[in-house]
């Protein structure tokens, strides 16, 4: 079996164990399901449970389908083959983490005392660790990695930008993961991480490109 099957194979699993889940877990849910929770961590949105057990599954059916479309409509879509294994992972860990959000959705239904933000920030920790890890490896294109207008301007500016936006999102992993302890700043840091992830390589690239002008 190729890669690119495994992969969809995989991809496919995911959706299938959410379906299998959901429904094994129906008729053990309450009717009213907590769906948003505030800075502090306390519900303070619901929604029915029909609607919370299939909104994630057809959001990741419909990512998949996007996914498989991206490359196809990408003007630079023969770049893709040079970075197939990493396009292949960052579809994975990413529909993953719909899988993973949507189990522990079902498990704080089931358990509402349980505090939820640690387990939901410590993923996102992972997630930007294979984000970070996805733009070594990425080439041009126009859907995926850092696309300033000078990255996208020229190759030079779009490498050393990738290269500082690894570091960042991979450093921020490191972050996120300790903020998943520390429950009482966890926005603030969530916010600040997110700020200088996305500034930081945002900035170098302009600084760089006018460099080389």
């Amino acid at each position: 079996m190729k890669k690119t099957q495994i992969y969809r194979l995989l991809k496919i699993l995911l959706i299938i164990a959410m379906i299998i889940v959901g429904w094994l877990l129906y008729d053990k849910l309450p009717a009213i399901i907590p769906i948003h929770r505030n800075a502090q961590g306390v519900v303070d949105g619901y929604g029915s449970k029909l609607t919370t057990l299939i909104w994630l599954p057809i959001a990741a059916i419909v990512l998949v389908v996007l996914f498989y479309f991206l490359p196809k409509l990408d003007p630079r879509k023969q770049n893709y083959p040079a970075f197939a294994t990493a396009w292949e992972v960052l579809q994975l860990i990413i529909l993953w983490f719909f899988t993973y959000i949507y189990f522990i959705s079902l498990y704080m239904a089931m358990h509402p005392s349980v505090a939820i933000m640690p387990w939901i920030l410590w993923w996102i920790g992972v997630l930007f660790f294979v984000l970070g890890w996805a733009m070594r490896h990425v080439k041009s294109n126009y859907f995926i990695g850092i696309r300033t207008p000078w990255a996208l301007e020229n190759e030079v500016v779009r490498d050393k930008t990738h290269k500082v936006g690894s570091l960042t999102f991979m450093l921020a992993w490191i972050v996120m993961f300790a903020n998943a302890f520390w429950s009482a700043y966890f926005l603030p840091v969530f916010v600040v991480v997110m700020i200088l992830c996305i500034g930081i390589p945002v900035l170098y690239s302009y600084v760089v490109y006018r460099k080389l002008k």
